[in-house]
């Protein structure tokens, strides 16, 4: 038990308190004193305990208002035994500002990092895989086949003319092959059945084209444009070809993890890039006159024709310059021209007028302007392609000579020698007479 007046803890049986000296009287307690408890009212005073006496204040009417002074920190270093009075009640201490702005920042931090979650998972991650998904422009996949070139041969050796470049604009399925890392025949599918089935746009030099070009130079640029259906090119599809182009598009998007920009795309092919990539060479055409070499030759003759008359005709020739040959036969009106013993064209040479001919006429030789423009794109370049030419016919200044013959009237009197002769028979009768009257007048 425990002292009425300073809480220390009395042996049993002691009559008074070792520490403060009051006398302990234990009262005689009801039956039920066991089971008694204390109204919560009366605990929040000052709490009793079972062997205290049950009105303190009648037993010690000296000495009441010392408990509410006795020091609350003692009881709970009784022993357990007494547990069934209740501890007193927590005091709730109020929150520091440390720990106020602890949990404001927690719970900002909080926010923060499901906003940054949100924006991880519906902006950030599908950007990043739009920025790793490669984007596909159809006009950028543009490139040139050139004109005589031997793509099948890789050993050939390969030229373009520099200012008579001719081509096509086609599909370049082994570009896009490597930048979808995929087969080619995959890549050209895709061309074929996709950038093939949209409205397209080529220029070169400003002028439109549709898809084959010639007369370019290697400094030149084609612009290659392509429209997606309805995009506003004047060739709008239907709305059900438009409808399933995009939804094979999408189809191909998802199986090769690309995307196809449906919008006017514009790609420039520079020529010289081209040929470059190709491995193809630049050179410059051959100059030959040919037409000054035929007339200068002597490989045009004139042959009389009728009367005074005469016809122009091209003698059977056969002659080389700068790499190039050139041979004429009788009786055709073509030069056929070689290279490296393989005939490259054919050219037919033109006469202002061949027939009924007089000496010094004068007549024009030439070339027809379509053959002029082959020959340069194959390398030949005819310095000129029409030639004047005088005709000189000497057979018409010799025939009247001829014709006459004019010894002819000094040998005819010789026939009639005799004539002159056989009056010199009588010459010496008339000396005779002539000499008689002399001689008479005399």
């Amino acid at each position: 038990m425990f002292c009425s007046k300073c809480g220390n803890q009395i042996p049993e049986n002691s009559a008074f308190c070792e520490n403060c000296g009051t006398p302990v009287r234990i009262p005689e307690q009801p039956a039920d004193a066991a089971s008694y408890q204390p109204k919560h009212e009366e605990q929040t005073e000052a709490p009793e305990y079972s062997q205290a006496p049950a009105s303190p204040q009648e037993q010690f009417p000296d000495e009441p208002q010392q408990y509410p002074n006795q020091p609350q920190q003692q009881y709970p270093n009784q022993p357990q035994q007494y547990g069934y009075a209740p501890a007193p009640a927590p005091v709730k201490k109020p929150m520091s500002p440390k720990t106020k702005k602890i949990i404001i920042f927690s719970a900002i931090g909080a926010g923060a990092l499901a906003i940054i979650l949100v924006a991880l998972f519906v902006f950030i991650i599908p950007a990043i895989k739009d920025a790793n998904t490669t984007k596909i422009k159809l006009a950028d996949y543009r490139t040139i086949r050139f004109e005589n070139i031997d793509y099948d041969n890789p050993s050939a050796k390969n030229e373009v003319l520099d200012g008579k470049i001719a081509g096509t604009v086609v599909w370049n399925a082994e570009k896009l092959a490597k930048d979808i890392n995929v087969d080619k025949n995959v890549a050209e599918k895709i061309l074929s059945n996709y950038a093939n089935s949209l409205s397209k746009e080529h220029k070169l030099n400003g002028k439109s084209f549709s898809s084959s070009f010639s007369g370019a130079s290697k400094d030149d640029v084609i612009t290659a444009t392509v429209f997606w259906p309805g995009d506003g090119d004047g060739n709008i599809l239907s709305q059900l070809a438009e409808k399933s182009i995009n939804n094979r598009v999408e189809q191909l998007e998802d199986q090769y993890d690309i995307k196809i920009v449906r919008e006017t795309t514009t790609a420039e092919i520079k020529i010289s890039d081209v040929l470059e990539e190709q491995n193809i060479t630049v050179t410059q055409p051959v100059e030959v006159d040919m037409l000054g070499k035929i007339v200068d030759g002597g490989y045009i003759e004139v042959v009389p024709d009728y009367d005074e008359y005469c016809e122009l005709k091209t003698k059977k020739f056969s002659f080389e310059d700068n790499g190039f040959k050139f041979t004429h036969d009788i009786g055709s009106g073509d030069v056929n021209i070689l290279k490296d013993g393989k005939e490259i064209a054919s050219v037919y040479l033109n006469f202002s007028d061949k027939y009924y001919l007089k000496n010094n006429d004068k007549v024009t030789i030439s070339i027809d302007s379509y053959y002029v423009t082959s020959l340069e794109e194959k390398g030949l370049k005819l310095t000129r392609d029409i030639i004047d030419y005088t005709v000189k016919y000497e057979a018409e200044t010799t025939a009247p000579t001829t014709e006459p013959e004019t010894t002819a009237p000094t040998t005819a009197p010789a026939t009639t020698a005799p004539e002159t002769t056989a009056p010199a028979t009588t010459a010496p009768e008339t000396t005779a007479a002539s000499t008689t009257e002399a001689t008479k007048a005399a």
